[in-house]
């Protein structure tokens, strides 16, 4: 194995500096969560997988998961929310964009988390 070569300096390939902003009114802090709650094994019924896109799936589940419950009533959001804290059932409602619509529910426990059809129910 050859000796380095210690003569050279080492190489910065850190990134550019930026420079320093104007004023402390330039900087905004946006606080983002990934997600409220654990959404567990994620499960879809073969109903449900033959009509909806994987786009529309994936985007229901992390609507989900951030507290956006779709089309519920008042009653059922409470019902999510207390859900979220006290690891309850957790119920969202959604449609796709051929106007199917379908359900994302999260179990008591937060462990399984299924995309479903009202009909599979």
């Amino acid at each position: 194995m050859p000796d380095p070569d210690l003569s050279r300096p080492p190489t910065d390939t850190s990134a550019p500096a930026q420079p320093p902003p104007e004023s402390q009114a330039d900087l905004v802090l946006l606080v983002v969560p990934l997600h409220l709650f654990n959404l567990g094994q994620l499960v879809i019924t073969a109903n449900a997988q033959g009509v909806l896109a994987p786009e529309e799936v994936s985007s229901a589940l992390a609507r989900h998961s951030r507290g956006d419950w779709g089309d519920v009533s008042a009653e059922d959001r409470q019902t999510n929310d207390l859900g979220v804290v006290k690891q309850g059932m957790i119920l969202s409602a959604y449609q796709s964009a051929k106007g199917v619509k379908f359900w994302v529910i999260t179990d008591p426990g937060h462990e399984v988390t299924t995309v479903l059809l009202p009909d599979d129910y």
